[in-house]
């Protein structure tokens, strides 16, 4: 065998090592993302076991009129350091509901509602499949995405807030919280706009609370929380160091039972 010959030979296998080990790493970055997409946060509560639909079988819309099955409390102020906090400053501090369930909180038009109902003839009508259309990536990239250059200083109406992030695919909680809110009403769940603040920074948080056949639960994808007890949603444990406190005798409680 000639030293030319050699040469190629030695190229041959270098050429081979190097794609096999080439191979192997795309290989372990694939499964990687994989299990990243899957995950939903430790610490976090997943989907429940059973699938969730609007009147507990089939993925069909049903009408629902506003829950009058859980009672007000006294109500109690919100903290008074709320007026203080490094957001507070862009973030608004909005009127207590009378009725958080009104549907006149949330008016719909043909137009928004066409939009909503592609996302869910997508995604399942089912509270996971709407945890999917929030959290779940598109070709590999988030569908919405959070934006802090969309803070406001005055809250226009959740109808706006939804539109809004329909249209641009990106927004701020108040944001999240007002396409949820849209989405879970439009797929036929009793389901409202609620805010808090963290009280280890005073930041203020939008996010949804819907009822199922168990009762209310908190429904937070963006902080990937799918169904919370006010216990849960409440402590640091069970929503990796964000747990919110809001005010209370407005909003429905949820049962005891975690989900």
């Amino acid at each position: 065998m000639d030293l030319g010959q050699k040469k190629k030979e030695k190229y041959i296998l270098t050429r081979r090592f190097f794609i096999s080990v080439l191979t192997v790493l795309l290989a372990t970055v694939f499964v990687l993302s994989l299990s990243c997409q899957k995950k939903s946060g430790s610490d976090y509560p997943l989907f429940p076991s059973e699938t969730l639909t609007p009147g507990g079988a089939s993925e069909t819309v049903v009408t629902q009129t506003p829950s009058t099955t859980w009672e007000r409390e006294p109500q109690t102020s919100l903290s008074p350091d709320i007026t203080r906090g490094p957001e507070l400053s862009v973030s608004p501090i909005p009127e207590t509901p009378t009725d958080p369930l009104d549907p006149a909180n949330y008016p719909l038009t043909p137009e928004l509602e066409a939009e909503l109902k592609n996302l869910l003839d997508a995604y399942g009508y089912s509270i996971e499949g709407i945890f999917n259309i929030i959290e779940k990536p598109k070709r590999g990239y988030p569908r919405f995405y959070y934006d802090y250059d969309d803070k406001l200083y005055v809250l226009p109406g959740y109808y706006e807030l939804a539109s809004y992030i329909l249209k641009e695919g990106h927004g701020v909680c108040y944001h999240y919280a007002a396409l949820t809110c849209y989405l879970l009403r439009t797929a036929g769940y009793n389901a409202c706009v609620i805010y808090g603040y963290r009280p280890a920074d005073n930041a203020l948080h939008y996010w949804t609370m819907v009822e199922t056949p168990k009762g209310w639960y908190h429904f937070d994808p963006l902080h990937h929380q799918m169904l919370l007890t006010d216990e849960q949603k409440n402590s640091d444990k069970y929503t990796g160091g964000n747990g919110i406190v809001w005010q209370q005798g407005v909003w429905p409680r949820t049962p005891e039972e975690f989900y």
